[in-house]
């Protein structure tokens, strides 16, 4: 779809499986940049409502943006069957999108938060050793922002039963990690809870979610709210990986970190 400058586009192109995958893009010239939100958001929450797209535009760069719905959010297809949601599966809906938006392939940045941030180390991993079959054009990742993220497996251990029963109106779960799960599903209004329990089964029992994030070999800042329970393995993590850098969002958790003023500055400066 052809559109000007700073203009926000919608798309769908259909994954491997037949699901519909959603896309915002921006028009520009330069790297561009791939935006990839966290469980339970979407593109327009995560990253319009939020500021980022407008504070990647007024930094004076001119370059494209695409944010992807991850299958199960937003305007993407809702698979009900938890064996649609693997990790190699939604990082091929990546490079499916960026196929479509970038048919020329070339060098890309990426912000990516939570399951977001996970899921770009993942492609990163993906596009150095060439996992998956080559479909198209070569992309590579030259850097990328990291948010809400220490490298540690997600999202295991939910009570998948707990957080339906939640969802549909009944008690809270009652361990912390099934209940903050629950609050991050029932923040949008729009969420599909069926989904994203499939989601979670999907993801708790696949066992590329259950090891360490693979470490990027490319330049990386890492950015986590002081009152995120993931901040001190962040620190550590950050420490391990020769091209990182950790900035810590103040007053922020895991919930509230992605629309802080100073993540997007942070960020912007970055990937200039």
């Amino acid at each position: 779809m052809a559109h000007h400058s700073g203009v926000i586009s919608h798309d769908v192109i259909e994954a491997a499986d037949g699901t519909n995958l959603a896309y915002l893009s921006t028009a520009g010239s330069g790297t561009p940049i791939l935006l990839v939100h966290g469980f339970g958001s979407d593109a327009k929450t995560n990253w319009v409502i939020s500021g980022w797209i407008r504070s990647l535009q007024s930094s004076g760069s001119d370059r494209p943006i695409l944010a992807i719905d991850l299958r199960g959010h937003g305007h993407s297809g809702r698979p009900a069957d938890p064996a649609q949601y693997r990790v190699r599966t939604m990082v091929a809906d990546l490079q499916t999108v960026l196929t479509a938006a970038f048919p020329a392939g070339g060098m890309i940045d990426a912000v990516g938060y939570s399951l977001g941030a996970r899921l770009i180390t993942e492609l990163a991993a993906t596009l150095d050793a060439n996992l998956y079959p080559n479909r198209g054009p070569e992309f590579a990742l030259r850097r990328m922002v990291l948010g809400g993220s220490d490298g540690t497996p997600l999202l295991q251990g939910i009570d998948t039963g707990a957080l339906r029963l939640a969802l549909a109106g009944g008690a809270l779960p009652n361990d912390s990690e099934t209940r903050r799960v629950f609050r991050i599903a029932n923040a949008i209004p729009s969420n599909d809870p069926a989904a994203l329990v499939a989601l979670l089964q999907g993801l708790s029992a696949d066992p590329d979610l259950a090891r360490r994030a693979p470490d990027p070999r490319q330049p990386v800042l890492l950015a986590v709210g002081t009152k995120d329970g993931y901040l001190a393995a962040a620190a550590h993590w950050a420490n391990r990986l020769p091209g990182a850098r950790l900035i810590e969002i103040p007053a922020r958790d895991h919930l509230t970190a992605v629309p802080s003023g100073v993540f997007r500055q942070a960020a912007t400066a970055f990937l200039e």
